[in-house]
C-alpha cells in the first residue's frame, strides 16, 4: 500500500481523472481536436491542437491533478466505500438469515 488506505481508491479514480481533468489542463479546454485551414483549390489542412509549451503550466497542472486525485480518493474511501460496506452487510444479513429467524421451520432435504 503506497499511500495507506486511499491506495485502492486512487487506483479506481486515476484513469477517469487522467482522461478528463489532466488532459484538459495540458491540451486546453477546446472540444475540437484540431483547427481547420481551408485553402482554395486544395484539400483542407488539419492542425492538431498542441499541448502547452510552458513547463510552468505543465508542472502546475500535474501538481493540481495529484491534489485533486488524492482529494477524490479520500472522499471515495470515506463515503463510497462505507456505503458499499453497509449495502454488502445488509445483503449478507438478508441472505444468510436462517429460516428459524424468519419465522418458518428450517427443513433439511
Amino acid at each position: 500500500m503506497w499511500i495507506g488506505r486511499n491506495s485502492f481508491a486512487v487506483y479506481l479514480t486515476h484513469g477517469t481523472l487522467l482522461r478528463v481533468v489532466l488532459v484538459r489542463f495540458i491540451y486546453g479546454w477546446s472540444t475540437e481536436p484540431f483547427s481547420l485551414e481551408k485553402v482554395e483549390g486544395k484539400d483542407p489542412i488539419f492542425h492538431w491542437i498542441p499541448r502547452t509549451e510552458s513547463y510552468f503550466v505543465f508542472s502546475l497542472s500535474v501538481v493540481v491533478w495529484f491534489a485533486l486525485l488524492y482529494t477524490c480518493a479520500h472522499f471515495w474511501t470515506t463515503y463510497v466505500d462505507s456505503w458499499c460496506a453497509r449495502a454488502t452487510k445488509a445483503l449478507e444479513d438478508y441472505m444468510f438469515e436462517s429460516e428459524d429467524e424468519k419465522g418458518g421451520v428450517m427443513q433439511m432435504a
